[in-house]
């Protein structure tokens, strides 16, 4: 089994965000709307945060010299 992604709520700028590494999933204007949105789509926001766009978004870049 993989592990999953945690997602976390962060304020950025003046928004609150939901996070999932460095991507940001989704936006809003206060912490408890954040969280209530987490709360209610839990499992959508976690299919999102454990898939293969955010997982390429979040793994550090590999440097090859030719």
């Amino acid at each position: 089994m993989y592990k999953k992604t945690e997602i976390t709520i962060e304020l950025h700028r003046i928004k609150h965000c939901l996070k999932a590494g460095a991507v940001v999933l989704d936006k809003f204007s206060t912490r408890e709307e954040a969280e209530n949105a987490l709360e209610k789509k839990r499992s959508f926001y976690q299919f999102w945060a454990d898939s293969a766009t955010v997982s390429v978004l979040n793994t550090k870049p590999k440097i090859k010299k030719i």
